[in-house]
């Protein structure tokens, strides 16, 4: 079975501050939230907590996908 679009992808790094540029400057992604989320860690225990950075192509959730429709280097492509 091919795989023709994806939803999102989560990428989890050591120091946001460091990565962040190369993402937002170099690939072109624009940031769209930046914020702390807690995830409870079950009773009694401090809500884990993290800091969340989404990056977006633009705002049509249609508009950009990432492929590799020759199984090749995967490419960003504006979907019209």
């Amino acid at each position: 079975m091919r795989i023709a679009t994806f939803s999102h992808v989560a990428i989890g790094v050591r120091d946001m501050d460091a990565v962040l540029p190369c993402w937002r400057d170099v690939v072109g992604l624009r940031v769209s939230l930046d914020t702390v989320e807690e995830m409870p860690r079950g009773h009694g225990n401090p809500p884990a907590r993290r800091r969340a950075v989404y990056l977006r192509w633009d705002d049509d959730p249609r508009s950009s996908i990432v492929q590799d429709p020759e199984g090749g280097d995967a490419q960003f492509r504006q979907r019209v």
